[in-house]
């Protein structure tokens, strides 16, 4: 006969170890810090001004509109990689819960099927 809480106990253990380690991998996470930031924005800054040439270079407000975006990438890079530890996160949380929730009605079940 098949084991019923084999199911319920391998999604309790993926989800225990999902939880785990992304808990703390958002738990070790540091921003970067903001002068590393500023080094990364005018780093990303001057290649794109490279890039562009001496007759393609933006002035003005053309320049700020650049230097906003690039630092809105370099800002979002961050941002992104916390979202991903988050949403794993939350996937083991997920899992872990509906994993004890079916071992919980799978044990249920049993002991009603055996009550006289």
């Amino acid at each position: 006969m098949r084991n019923p809480t084999r199911l319920p106990a391998l999604m309790i253990a993926v989800g225990l170890a999902f939880s785990i380690y992304y808990g703390d991998q958002l738990r070790q996470f540091e921003p970067t810090p903001e002068a590393e930031i500023r080094e990364q924005i005018q780093i990303e800054v001057a290649k794109s001004l490279a890039a562009m040439g001496p007759h393609l270079r933006p002035e003005g407000q053309k320049l700020l509109t650049l230097v906003a975006q690039i630092e809105q990438e370099v800002r979002g890079e961050e941002l992104q990689e916390k979202r991903r530890m988050e949403m794993w996160l939350a996937i083991g949380l997920f899992v872990l819960v509906i994993g004890i929730g079916q071992y919980v009605f799978v044990v249920l079940a049993e002991y009603m099927r055996k009550r006289p």
